[in-house]
């Protein structure tokens, strides 16, 4: 399961960071043991007002592409996070005419919502490539035809698959 995408962690039109919740059951992120023992040290060492290990351990969790995050009751989680680039979309980069344009309607598509995946491997930068769905509708379309009208974001595939 996904948590809520932080609008902080959507990059541009076409990619985000998102963050999986590694004890949901549907969740497909195994955590190696190594990242357990830290997260209960980190505990521990909180626990003890011992901040400067606890900072310590909590960089090491971060390094290792997790993080530690509050929950609706303030409880804290374990996140599995992911660099996502949505398949089949070209959005401009920020800094490019309409870059600002295409991360705008996608933080307006998906913020403080929570997604599905659908993966196709890595992209040569690392991030996962990925069909995304809110709920039943699958977002690049709806990108393409929220963006479409400025003229911005180009889908890969011929538009006939659009429509």
């Amino acid at each position: 399961m996904l948590l809520q995408v932080d609008p902080k962690l959507i990059g541009d039109g076409d990619g985000m960071i998102i963050h999986a919740d590694v004890s949901d059951p549907r969740s497909p992120c195994i955590v190696p043991r190594e990242i357990h023992t830290m997260v209960i040290a980190r505990m521990h060492a909180r626990a003890a007002q011992d901040f400067i290990r606890a900072d310590a351990l909590q960089d090491a969790i971060n390094t290792a592409g997790y993080r530690i995050k509050r929950g609706s009751c303030n409880e804290e989680i374990l996140v599995k996070e992911y660099r996502v680039r949505l398949k089949g979309i070209d959005a401009p980069e920020m800094g490019m005419t309409y870059g600002q344009e295409a991360k705008e309607a996608l933080i307006n598509l998906i913020g403080g919502k929570s997604l599905k995946l659908v993966t196709y491997g890595t992209d040569p930068y690392g991030r996962l490539l990925a069909d995304v769905y809110l709920g039943n509708i699958f977002l690049q379309r709806l990108q393409v035809i929220v963006c479409v009208k400025g003229s911005f974001v180009y889908y890969s595939v011929p538009i006939k698959e659009v429509t």
